[in-house]
């Protein structure tokens, strides 16, 4: 049995933040966040800290570039001398003629880094955008999955245990429901395989009346999916039906039922 001592020294919070753990160690994780809520401040701690970390680092320019320049002026330099050679060393006429030049390429090699410059912020900038458009959907699936966490731990829930059809016996599945907020949400342990056609479907039973069609989802790695809440079901019940879903429930594919 892990420990909350355990699960810290492990290390697994930090890579769970970094979101560089297997499909099965995230689930794990999650699981440990429900069973320990002692560990879900560690995690939103974690996250603000890499946040805070990443937000504070700057794009550094390519290294060696003052030095580029500087070799640029002294061969660019040195041929403009060779070139002027030939007469007294002490002539004004070839003194104009080097410092004019090095003012030359001085001026170039000002204009060259400026616009080099001007690359490197524009290239910082665009850089800058695209990683705070992906730090603004991190932070948007964390708080998405914070929320659930929260839902989990409200003591008015009630987490019912779905009960399978004979064809379906190895479904695992949870309903947490919740009257007050009106919410519901699906753990899946286990659900069948299906084709790349087909979805599941939520279905909401009524005494008297026909079943009411509801959500249709797949399974894409979630282990919480949120499900609508309808007022007065007795009976909820899931379906493999047609992608895109179903008007009329197919019941030879029901999955399982739970009584709420």
């Amino acid at each position: 049995m892990e420990t909350v001592k355990d699960i810290r020294e492990s290390g697994l919070i930090e890579y769970y933040v970094l979101d560089i753990l297997s499909q099965e160690e995230r689930s794990q994780v999650e699981k440990y966040l429900i069973q320990f809520p002692e560990l879900q401040k560690d995690y939103l701690e974690i996250q603000a800290a890499m946040q805070s970390y990443a937000q504070s680092q700057n794009i550094i320019p390519r290294k060696g570039l003052s030095n580029d320049i500087t070799n640029y002026i002294n061969e660019n330099s040195a041929n403009k001398i060779n070139k002027g050679g030939g007469g007294k060393s002490g002539s004004s006429s070839n003194l104009f003629k080097f410092l004019t030049g090095i003012l030359g390429l001085v001026s170039v090699g000002a204009l060259w880094f400026a616009f080099q410059k001007d690359n490197q912020i524009k290239e910082i900038q665009n850089e800058y955008a695209v990683y705070q458009s992906d730090c603004d959907s991190t932070v948007n699936a964390q708080n998405e999955k914070l929320s659930v966490l929260e839902f989990l731990n409200n003591p008015d829930n009630n987490s019912l245990e779905i009960t399978p059809t004979d064809n379906y016996s190895n479904t695992k599945l949870i309903l947490h429901s919740n009257p007050n907020t009106r919410r519901n949400f699906l753990q899946v342990n286990e659900l069948p395989t299906i084709n790349r056609d087909q979805a599941f479907q939520l279905w909401s039973l009524k005494d008297g009346q026909n079943p009411i069609p509801m959500n249709v989802f797949t399974l894409e790695g979630e282990i919480f999916i949120p499900l609508d809440f309808e007022e007065g079901t007795k009976t909820y019940a899931i379906t493999i039906e047609q992608a895109g879903g179903s008007q009329v429930p197919t019941l030879t594919r029901l999955i399982g039922t739970v009584n709420v």
